[in-house]
């Protein structure tokens, strides 16, 4: 090209507005911005929403959006034109959105401020009517390589209209759109159904969820977590605390479970949920009609202080229903202390089928025992305070059962490389807290290093 042929090519690209794709595109509502064309933190872009649609189609690093700290409202419509409660936060097509960064004149491509922590990203679905029916959609239309949703609370969203969709999904409302979500807190939420999330028809578009949280979330059913039918799921290092009641919540406090879902769970921490009828901390739905195509491993969790109201033998811990003959596996975890109000802490429901092998389960019903159960007390640091490390070897008191008391050729792989090394490791060798999981403890004996539940030992009596 010649000299004049470059001028003008750049004339043009100028006149043109921004160009994207040789690096992130920058997003900061700091109102003391006065020029933004989401090329800088210095002129970053004011609303989320603007740097969704620029990233979208580009390759890296030009796929990445980057938001400082602060909350953030949606500003465009989605299946509601002109409906107030249907503006949302509407990801695109291999989109990584991320939020926690400081943002502005000191801002970098760093999200952690100099201490090691992270600034709040809020995206909010407050507004008229209660709020926004769905803070964040992930869905098909607009998704189909994998979009990222990193580093956010998403709070405030309700849906609770009388039909699909805006009646689930009130924090986050995926269909059938490869979503892969981390590093994000869904809290106070409202929905009919899944009031944190909600994800239908993912099957071959995996939704992945790690190092998150669903925490004072509501809805009928599925407070925390609504998973409805044909998709895969992956769940790794999330906790569900204190979402549903006891009186408007159904079944499924924490999450809900249908049917046809193909189901990895690993190192998760069910504390604090309530249903009314079952389910407080999980419930999984009986399809006794259908073949079963359900495919469940739940490894290492901890599921306590859940609750139901139901007086009867319902599961108040976990309520598994699931598919007939499914290949359901229950392994290395501890459900203890959810009967409290009603129920067992392990209900599973007939002719539904799962196997649970080396857990600590207080009460049960159904369901089939392999090697290395127990029903005793785990022995948690402070349950009371929230704390289900168990409590290690001292001179003054007892430790836990559960010491060295999992398999480790049952820890199973790290799916979703929650150590973050960059391999998905044949183990998964971190826990909750992504310390390391084979910790020998001498004085227990075991030729055993792994514990029962989402916590490793030590932890700080």
């Amino acid at each position: 090209m010649t000299r004049l042929g470059i001028l003008t090519a750049s004339i043009c690209l100028s006149l043109a507005g921004p160009v994207f794709g040789q690096q992130p595109v920058f997003v900061d509502n700091d109102p003391t911005i006065t020029f933004r064309d989401g090329l800088s933190w210095a002129t970053a872009f004011e609303h989320v929403q603007e740097g969704i649609d620029a990233a979208e189609g580009q390759v890296p690093p030009g796929n990445e959006v980057l938001v400082a700290e602060g909350t953030y409202s949606p500003t465009i419509q989605w299946s509601g034109s002109g409906d107030p409660r249907a503006y949302t936060f509407l990801m695109k097509d291999g989109v990584n959105l991320r939020g926690g960064y400081l943002g502005g004149p000191n801002g970098s491509v760093n999200p952690k401020t100099p201490d090691g922590s992270y600034e709040e990203t809020i995206l909010s679905g407050a507004g008229p009517g209660g709020g926004m029916y769905h803070v964040v959609v992930s869905q098909v239309n607009f998704v189909t390589s994998e979009c990222i949703i990193d580093g956010f609370a998403i709070t405030g969203g309700n849906a609770n209209d009388s039909s699909f969709p805006h009646d689930r999904g009130g924090g986050l409302f995926v269909f059938t759109a490869p979503t892969h979500v981390e590093n994000v807190t869904f809290r106070q939420n409202k929905a009919v159904l899944g009031g944190g999330a909600y994800s239908i028809g993912n099957t071959g578009k995996e939704l992945h969820i790690r190092w998150s949280s669903f925490r004072g979330n509501w809805a009928t059913k599925g407070a925390g977590f609504y998973v409805d039918p044909s998709q895969d799921l992956e769940i790794c290092n999330v906790r569900f605390r204190n979402n549903g009641n006891l009186d408007t919540t159904l079944v499924g406090g924490g999450m809900y479970v249908a049917e046809g879902v193909i189901l990895k769970a690993s190192n998760c921490l069910f504390d604090g949920n309530a249903a009314k009828d079952a389910g407080g901390g999980i419930y999984v739905k009986l399809t006794p009609d259908l073949p079963s195509t359900d495919n469940h491993e739940w490894r290492h969790c901890t599921v306590a202080l859940n609750e139901i109201q139901h007086p009867s033998s319902n599961g108040a811990g976990m309520h598994y229903g699931g598919g007939v003959g499914s290949p359901a596996t229950l392994t290395n975890s501890i459900l203890y202390d959810n009967a409290n109000n009603g129920g067992v802490d392990l209900y599973v429901q007939s002719p539904g089928t799962l196997t649970y092998s080396y857990c600590n389960i207080g009460i049960s019903t159904g369901g089939t025992a392999g090697l290395g159960n127990m029903s005793q007390d785990p022995l948690f640091v402070n349950p009371a305070d929230r704390n289900f490390r168990l409590r290690g070897p001292t001179m003054l008191l007892p430790w836990s059962p559960c010491l060295d008391a999992g398999r480790n050729s049952q820890t199973g792989s790290d799916f979703l490389d929650v150590d973050d090394n960059g391999v998905d490791d044949v183990n998964l060798l971190v826990d909750l807290d992504l310390r390391f999981r084979w910790i020998d403890i001498p004085s227990v004996g075991s030729t055993e290093t792994a514990d029962m539940g989402a916590y490793e030992t030590p932890g700080s009596n």
